[in-house]
């Protein structure tokens, strides 16, 4: 991985991270040198002329909630797919928000569960472990043309070599890896505030990789 830039999202160059309870809202982002956008195959083709695309998200109702909500409020129409979608639907839905809820883990019927989701738009996951067959086929029901992948660390892991996920051709692909954050004393996760500012940073980009925090050292995971 190349060496990681200190860029601090939403600040001017030399100005500080408020402290405490705005610290989550500002981390060092790395992202991989390369601007453009990994497609598997052909030339982007994102929904062009739509303002606000359909997304689908998945696992994104706990600690990436923040950022679906920020979605919603954005003017996307969400099909939310998770095991508390509905409840998270009823809390959250409101005139100025499309949320469709999918409630489902990724052990029941998938292809039954998302043949509604409108083809062609985005889809935001966050799928446990390094398994890529569950994203695999949700990409093979809904048909995105977008896919931000959200991972844990032990994607940026020297020791392994996780593939990446099998996808049409003309998808553009995204990942974001949850790093951690150095402190002073040690180091430490990231909060779900920095998550979904991070999440929703690599959404408002074109870059085919981003860190949110930090995967280097190794060895100074918490």
């Amino acid at each position: 991985m190349p060496a990681a830039q200190s860029v601090l999202p939403g600040l001017s160059p030399g100005l500080a991270p408020p402290d405490r309870e705005g610290a989550g809202l500002f981390l060092p982002i790395w992202q991989a040198d390369r601007p453009g956008m990994v497609l598997h195959g052909t030339a982007v083709a994102m929904t062009q002329g739509v303002p606000h695309p359909p997304i689908l998200t998945v696992g994104c109702t706990g600690m990436l909630a923040a950022a679906t909500l920020e979605l919603a409020d954005r003017g996307h129409p969400l099909w939310v797919l998770s095991r508390g979608a509905d409840r998270f639907a009823a809390e959250h839905s409101s005139a100025s928000r499309t949320l469709i809820p999918i409630a489902s883990d990724y052990t029941g019927d998938l292809t039954g569960s998302l043949e509604a989701v409108p083809g062609g738009g985005w889809l935001v996951a966050w799928i446990h472990g390094d398994d890529t067959a569950i994203l695999e086929l949700i990409v093979s029901v809904t048909k995105p043309s977008r896919v931000v992948h959200v991972v844990g660390s032990a994607w940026a892991d020297p020791s392994r070599d996780i593939p990446a996920p099998r996808l049409p051709s003309g998808t553009l692909y995204q990942r974001a890896v949850l790093g951690f954050v150095p402190e002073a004393w040690g180091s430490r996760w990231l909060t779900h505030a920095e998550i979904s500012r991070g999440v929703l940073d690599v959404l408002d980009g074109d870059r085919p990789l981003t860190v949110v925090g930090s995967v280097e050292p190794w060895s100074a995971r918490p």
